[in-house]
């Protein structure tokens, strides 16, 4: 299945540029990863007790967090498109359904040239590079590679190469 018209319940009915498919949660409205014609991928994971959203700015686009892949992945061909629609509007934390409340999410998003992960936080939106083009649940990206940099520095030179990676691994929460 490929979608090209999506309907939100406070946004209405929105006509994608791209085709994509993906995995949907409860409705498929609320999709949790997906693809898109032009290779774009982008998947939400668990950021409980991180993820803050923003009151909404007047004259702003919003678009609420269960809606941000179906989104980005209708309107974008590339990680440099979907970084430009991020700076551009305000995710907010409407809930789908009384049933399904607002999800707290951080994503990852990558085409076949880079990978950034997208957290928005109680000061900020953040648009990380995310090198590895790897995340997962809690907790904050940042977090993670500092992590990794004290394993570098200080358990590069022990165990063999899977040992080092699965450790490397292992603290990053992978």
């Amino acid at each position: 299945l490929i979608v090209q018209v999506v309907k939100f319940t406070s946004i209405g009915l929105i006509k994608t540029k791209y085709g994509f498919v993906g995995l949907a949660v409860e409705q498929k409205e609320f999709m949790v990863e997906g693809i898109n014609e032009k290779g774009l991928a982008m998947a939400g994971l668990n950021f409980v007790g991180f993820a803050s959203y923003p009151t909404l700015v007047d004259n702003q686009k919003s678009i609420p967090a269960y809606a941000l892949i179906s989104s980005i992945l209708g309107a974008c061909s590339c990680v440099p498109e979907a970084k430009t629609m991020l700076e551009r509007i305000c995710i907010t934390n409407e809930s789908f359904s009384n049933d399904l409340p607002s999800p707290h999410l951080h994503w990852i998003i990558a085409d076949k040239s880079e990978s950034i992960t997208v957290e928005s936080c109680a000061d900020r939106l953040y648009i990380h590079k995310n090198p590895l083009g790897i995340l997962t649940n809690n907790p904050p990206f940042n977090f993670k590679c500092y992590k990794t940099v004290i394993f570098a520095e200080e358990g590069s030179q022990r165990g063999s190469l899977s040992e080092r990676l699965g450790y490397m691994l292992s603290i990053n929460g992978f």
